[in-house]
This record gives structure tokens, sequence and C-alpha cells, in this order.
């Protein structure tokens, strides 16, 4: 058993916590004191529930849960994120993220946020279960690529023998110049474009859509400012699409990430009236990425944001052919007794904290 000391953290701790993160995962933009602050004690939805271990006078330890808006069976609910699970490595081994966690889960729930949202990575399943979280299956990668050269070399083969695998993805719609179109879908048309804000009427597509994305996070337009346009240094952009009259029909977020000796273009949020839509926007956005190896995302099987996805030629990435597998569990912070992992559960990418 760890020697350290467990005790609530507030925002005095934030260079220490930042340095451990530091420490711990050198890109993690959360060592960033100014980035942190804006994640953890700027938050609009309230409080955290922070937790660190101390030893010999210094931080050697440290999970948080803080607080996102939700939904739950499409009823708006407080949900709480669980972030950056760090521990020294000098007090690796001892049990002492479970401690944490465990702490961090019941502040949580003392908070009122009905669950937690978790992403473990492969070395903190483990410890995530033990503390109380519940694995939701189903959660796939999802690419479609886009340069040639890029598939080529990941398959062995020449470029051009791969060329006209990529220019027919399925899925994909094509202009007249080869070039993904940003214009056309099943219901009369629609236009998509880049924009430098929260796109107008988001709240009302939200709600229009929100049956399809019943129990996650709310991606109404306080979400999207908090997550995409306020912190600094993200570099995220935003995509609208609207129909002949103006009504924003579909919006996207995406960043650039290097990943399988690319460079992907994530796609963090994907919301739309339907299929065609999705379609126009994916397209959109991979004709405004010149020379990315291609698009990618993450979506649990059968919900709204996987199907919008393949409509816009995203694939499954096998398991064996990815590079970080990607996790979810839930931790039922108010012990209400339902199986947490059922709940119908939407994730999209943006989900994660350090996109």
């Amino acid at each position: 058993m760890s020697g350290a000391t467990l005790r609530p953290a507030g925002p005095d701790d934030a260079e220490a916590v930042s340095a451990l993160l530091a420490a711990c995962f050198p890109h993690n933009p959360k060592a960033d004191p100014e980035v942190l602050g804006h994640q953890l004690w700027s938050n609009p939805w309230g409080p955290p529930s922070s937790w660190v271990a101390e030893a010999g006078g210094r931080l050697v330890g440290q999970y948080t849960v803080f607080p996102v808006p939700g939904v739950v069976g499409g009823r708006p609910v407080l949900l709480g994120k669980g972030a950056d699970a760090a521990v020294a490595p000098s007090h690796r081994g001892q049990g002492l993220f479970v401690r944490l966690a465990r702490e961090a889960f019941r502040g949580a729930g003392r908070l009122g946020l009905a669950y937690t949202l978790n992403h473990p990575n492969e070395s903190s399943l483990r410890g995530f279960v033990q503390a109380g979280a519940v694995p939701v299956p189903g959660l796939d990668v999802l690419v479609r690529p886009l340069d040639p050269v890029w598939l080529g070399a990941r398959l062995h083969l020449p470029g051009r023998a791969v060329a006209p695998l990529v220019h027919h993805w399925p899925g994909a719609r094509r202009g007249p110049d080869g070039a993904g179109s940003g214009s056309g879908s099943g219901s009369g048309g629609v236009a998509v474009a880049e924009t430098g804000a929260v796109p107008d009427g988001l709240d009302a597509l939200w709600a229009r859509v929100v049956p399809s994305y019943a129990t996650g996070i709310e991606r109404a337009a306080a979400w999207w400012r908090w997550r995409y346009v306020a912190p600094t240094g993200t570099g995220h952009r935003l995509w609208a699409a609207r129909d002949e009259r103006g009504a924003l029909v579909g919006a996207a977020a995406t960043c650039e990430r290097a990943e399988l000796g690319g460079r992907f273009v994530a796609v963090l949020e994907l919301l739309a009236a339907e299929a065609g839509v999705g379609r126009a926007l994916l397209a959109a956005v991979a004709a405004g990425h010149a020379g990315a190896s291609g698009l990618v995302t993450v979506a649990l099987r059968g919900t709204a944001p996987g199907r919008l996805a393949a409509a816009g030629g995203l694939r499954r990435l096998p398991r064996r052919l990815q590079h970080r597998p990607v996790r979810f569990c839930v931790v039922d912070n108010l012990h209400l007794g339902r199986d947490a992992s059922g709940l119908g559960w939407t994730f999209c990418w943006g989900d994660l904290d350090h996109l």
C-alpha cells in the first residue's frame, strides 16, 4: 500500500498538477496550467471532483472528474468526464490510482454528476474497472483514406495501384474534378462552409437530432463554444451545412493529428439531420484538408455518429491495425442500479479531453 496521502485539489494546485502531467505525458496540452484551468476551474457547469496524492512533500498522483452537459434517455443531466490519471513513476504499482479514482467518483456523485465517462488506455483499464468503471462494448475506429501514396505504403503497394480504390471509396461522393464535393444532399441540396465560430442555429439542430443521440454529452452550442473555441492553441476547425433556406442542418468539428505514418483529419463532432448531409459535410472536410492522408473518427456501433460517418465513406479499422485502441467505460456515480453500459451511449471523439 502506498504511503501517499490523498486530498481534494483546488485551483492553487494547478501548477503542481500541470508539472506532474508534463512529467508523465509530455505532449498533454494540460501541461499548460492555463489549459488545465480552463477545463477544471473555469468550467461553466461547475467545480470538478479533483483529487491528488502527496508523499514526501511533493505531488505524486492525480485524477479528476469534471462536469459536462449531458443527456440520458434524451433528458438533460450533468455527467462527469474523467481526465488525466497520472501517478509518478516512483509510486506506480502500489494501487494509488485506484484509490484516487474511487475518491474522484465518490466526489462526482456528491456533485450530482450522474455518470462518469472514462476512456482508459491499455495500461489503466484494469485500474478503472477495479475502481467501479464498466466497459461499454462496440467502440470502433473508422477511417477513410484520401492519399493513395500513404495507403500504398501501408499496403506495401505502389500508390498508382491503389489510386482507383481511394477514388472510388464506398460512400465517398466526388465532384467533376475528382475532389470531394461539399454540395448535393438527398434533400434538395446543402451548402457546406468552414466557419470560424460556433454555427448559428446549433441549438435548434441539436434539438432536432437529440432523439438519435439519446445518451451522452449534450452537443448544443454551449458545449461547442467551451470545447472547441475557448481553449487556447487547439487548432480546431468548425464546419456548417445549411439547406437552401439557410437553416443549419449539419455541423462538424475537426483537427489534424499525426498517426500511422501520416497526417489525419480527426472528426471530433458530426451532427446531421440526415445521411446525405453527413456525406456532404465529410466531403467538404476532406476537400478542405489538402494533402491529408485520410479522415478518422470513433463511434459506438449502431449509433448516429457511426451511421453518418459510414455515409461519408469511413469504414471500421480492424483492431489489429489500431495503433492505440480506444476504450469507453462508465461509472454509476449515483448508484442508480441500472446497467450503466447498456443505456444507449453515444460517443464522439471530441468527448476526449485532450484532442
